[in-house]
């Protein structure tokens, strides 16, 4: 149901018919709203007769000027590696209001408080992720894009920036819609992805993918046709390579033990990127995903644990089974999990803990790692 009236915002008058081609700009006067966000509504009319109408998320908050001020003149003055997380929510700020990304990917209260502490750190001469362990977000800049980019780090508390072990690492894909934060905020995941990697001491990695509809590249298929399309999935598989190799140069990670797995669009990236860059994976974890099995070739030496439900009403389980049954006819050491009943979404937590005892029993041994 439509909320309650909190402000009418007035009229504009003398619109083009095409608001595409023509768009109308008009400031808003917000003086005595309070911060928080809101749902504006717009209502397109020609006299009395209705035209049309369009619904829009925003945030309201005051004194943004004078805050992106300060955090633009603490990143001037902060180390290269943290400049990006004290940005990451002014970029975002103007990438939403130029309505080129979703306010649903962006938290203004957290994301601003977060840069806000980086900066308090910066200027007292620390580093806040030096010894910083559980789960947090970080940030860099997609140069190809120009824009700052956010992913989701676990890291186990009994990770110490002095000790000389290394730990093994897992990147994981969201599926479509999802955001980089999603394995750990969805509620049909359940938390469980961070508590295991606690349990058996794994970083894991969550990058964004560019986009929430990224797909993480086209692999080794044709790319799209149209432009736009091919950029966006270029630049979501650039994120998922470009986050894997910070975390290789910020934490001690075990070469040998570097893992993919994705659910849903996640699990057809998995199985798209795993065979673009075979010799980085020590094994992966495809979740309600789908594949060309033409590309298995390339991961003979790939082990898999592979999750689907035959429910599934979204990602058909004809597409792990076709993966399934071509690996096991290449002897690609694999384990199929189909779910007597499953739908797309339930079938991942209840088996996460079965996909770590399979990452714990396979490890690369002394093959090269391409760098990516």
């Amino acid at each position: 149901m439509p909320g309650a009236v909190v402000k009418d915002l007035g009229r504009l008058d003398g619109v083009a018919r095409d608001l595409r081609e023509s768009p109308a700009f008009f400031e808003l006067e917000l003086k005595g709203i309070e911060d928080r966000t809101y749902e504006l509504e717009i209502a397109v009319s020609d006299g009395t007769r209705s035209l049309g109408g369009a619904t829009l998320a925003i945030a309201v908050r005051k004194g943004l000027d004078d805050l992106v001020s300060r955090l633009e003149a603490d990143a001037r003055r902060a180390p290269e590696a943290l400049r990006a997380g004290i940005l990451f929510p002014v970029d975002r700020m103007r990438n939403v209001n130029r309505g080129r990304l979703e306010l649903r990917t962006f938290d203004p209260v957290r994301d601003f408080a977060e840069a806000e502490s980086i900066a308090a750190a910066v200027r007292g001469g620390k580093n806040p992720f030096a010894t910083r362990t559980g789960d947090f977000k970080r940030h860099y800049l997609l140069a190809s894009a120009g824009e700052i980019m956010p992913y989701r780090l676990y890291v186990p508390r009994n990770y110490a920036s002095g000790a000389q072990a290394s730990y093994p690492l897992i990147i994981a894909l969201h599926g479509l819609g999802g955001t980089e934060g999603t394995f750990v905020t969805n509620a049909n995941y359940g938390g469980v992805l961070p508590k295991l990697a606690e349990q058996h001491g794994y970083i894991v990695a969550a990058p964004l993918g560019y986009r929430v509809d990224g797909s993480y590249g086209w692999g080794l298929g044709n790319p799209p046709a149209d432009p736009a399309t091919r950029r966006v999935q270029e630049r979501s598989e650039e994120d998922v390579m470009q986050v894997l190799q910070l975390v290789r140069q910020q934490y001690r990670i075990d070469e040998n033990r570097i893992y993919l797995a994705g659910h849903s669009m996640g699990a057809i990236g998995t199985w798209r990127i795993a065979a673009k860059f075979p010799d980085i994976w020590a094994a992966l974890g495809p979740f309600a995903g789908s594949g060309n099995p033409d590309t298995l070739d390339r991961l003979r030496h790939v082990p898999q644990y592979v999750v689907h439900g035959d429910n599934d009403r979204t990602v058909s389980v004809r597409g792990s089974r076709a993966m399934v049954e071509k690996a096991k006819d290449l002897g690609i050491d694999v384990t199929y999990v189909e779910v007597p009943g499953g739908g797309h979404s339930d079938v991942v937590a209840p088996n996460l803990p079965g996909m770590f005892e399979f990452f714990n029993a396979h490890k690369k041994s002394g093959r090269a790692t391409s760098q990516p």
